[in-house]
């Protein structure tokens, strides 16, 4: 947030009472967000106050004292929001006010949980994200058409989760409905989503009863094996993501942690808020 804010800040170009107006701007949405009282008023005043000053000297000087002052409220407000986050470095998902995990309805509580691939089109309409999943054959050139390198892929993806929690994955039996169902994007939009379902909660957790993962078939993905395309995304890192979500966890933030939601390019490992996070459903891993 302290970075969107200094970026949306700080617009080289625009003249004393544009910068002014600007600042104003950016501190209102950092407020919006943060439901506090907003201090885009005092930076209005003070590009009011600009408005009745003839010396441009001491306009430009007041202009520069109120940036630096609202920059400073604004990254106050920012650190606040970030704080509960940042502490714990894990967020868990909350759907119809509850959280939800596999397995028992209790935290710290262990789960075996099944996954598979989508062989056909399945239709989801009830779905918050991807409403239409296609065969994962549609992304058969980020596994070089290899259905040993996908497992391994897949296997290395989840490895990464039972690893650390008490969450146990495992190929789902021929003829068994999956768990975690995992498939190409029917209608590609943006680079992955998931979806969950889940059961009758109390105490404030739900079991979930399945998910589905969706992967965009037309953005370019690399095997993390030799040279990687331009701008390609790395298969098992993005499934490791999304496999996160499927058994929980909300972003936390941009960085620092593999749910992180902007791209950090490969990670093969969790990072310590991940590790909180699925501790904190599932208990440590044995």
């Amino acid at each position: 947030m302290a970075a969107a804010l200094l970026k949306a800040a700080w617009v080289p170009g625009l003249g004393p009472r544009a910068l002014a107006s600007h600042i104003a701007c950016a501190l209102h949405k950092v407020n919006r967000h943060a439901n506090r009282c907003s201090p885009a008023d005092a930076c209005a005043a003070a590009a009011t106050a600009l408005n009745r000053r003839n010396d441009p000297g001491e306009r430009a000087a007041t202009v520069q004292q109120a940036f630096l002052d609202r920059l400073a409220a604004g990254a106050l407000i920012a650190t606040a929001i970030a704080m509960p986050a940042a502490a714990a470095g894990y967020r868990l998902l909350e759907l119809d006010g509850l959280n939800v995990k596999w397995g028992a309805p209790e935290m710290s509580t262990g789960a075996e949980v099944s996954y598979g691939f989508a062989g056909t089109d399945l239709s989801m309409p009830d779905a918050i994200n991807c409403r239409s999943l296609a065969p994962m054959a549609e992304l058969a050139p980020a596994w070089e058409n290899d259905p040993a390198r996908l497992a391994a892929i897949a296997a290395g993806a989840f490895a990464m989760w039972s690893r650390e929690a008490d969450v146990r994955f495992r190929p789902a039996a021929a003829g068994e409905a999956p768990d975690i169902l995992i498939g190409a994007e029917g209608e590609p939009f943006r680079i992955a989503f998931a979806n969950v379902w889940h059961g009758e909660g109390r105490n404030g957790i739900a079991p979930l009863t399945r998910a589905t993962i969706c992967l965009n078939p037309r953005v370019a993905w690399t095997d993390g094996e030799g040279p990687d395309p331009a701008g390609a995304f790395e298969l098992g890192t993005v499934l490791a993501h999304e496999i996160g979500h499927a058994i929980g966890l909300d972003h936390p933030g941009a960085t620092a942690a593999l749910m992180g939601f902007s791209n950090q390019g490969d990670i093969d490992r969790l990072m310590p808020g991940d590790i909180a996070g699925a501790v904190a459903l599932y208990g440590p891993a044995d």
